[in-house]
């Protein structure tokens, strides 16, 4: 498993950034269909697209949230969970889609029991105080908090207003 945690913390960050941009491409769409209807009319259609284009693109936004919570009921469980709950051979099974290898999944199972055996305070939240990992847990935190205020969220959550300041497309 370990060999994946890198590559799917990178498609987790592409996933992210994707989602941004396809919400950006998609409130300019709305943005511009508002702008190029006649404001006269009424009606619910007319309401949220047209008169108050903001519902519209908020609305938008939760198409993609719903798509996840149907695809999220799919999801199998942690095989690790599993086996610390005693479901081995179920941790097995999810554990051959992953490996497609009799001898891997063996392998990822008796791992995952020798680590649940030799850490069964690992999940107490004194290991959060041993030095070694309060050190990397406070540098993780600060890193978090800081990534808050450097920049890159406000021009995320900023970019239409940035690029209309310095002069370029406001949509219209």
């Amino acid at each position: 498993m370990a060999q994946y945690r890198g590559r799917l913390v990178s498609l987790y960050q592409l996933a992210v950034t994707i989602g941004f941009l396809g919400a950006y491409l998609v409130n300019y769409q709305l943005l511009s269909f508002s702008e190029s209807v006649s404001p006269e009319g009424s009606g619910m259609f007319q309401l949220i697209f047209v008169g108050q284009v903001w519902r519209g693109m908020l609305g938008m936004e939760t198409l993609p949230a719903v798509l996840f919570f149907l695809i999220i009921c799919f999801i199998p469980e942690s095989p690790r969970w599993l086996i610390l709950k005693g479901r081995e051979e179920k941790a097995a099974s999810i554990l051959e889609k992953i490996y497609r290898s009799i001898g891997q999944v063996e392998r990822e199972v008796e791992e995952v029991r020798t680590v649940v055996r030799e850490n069964k305070e690992g999940s107490s939240w004194k290991v959060l105080l041993s030095p070694g990992i309060f050190k990397a847990v406070l540098i993780g935190a600060a890193i978090a908090i800081l990534g808050q205020f450097m920049g890159v969220n406000a021009v995320l959550y900023y970019g239409p207003d940035i690029f209309i300041l310095s002069g370029l497309s406001g949509g219209g």
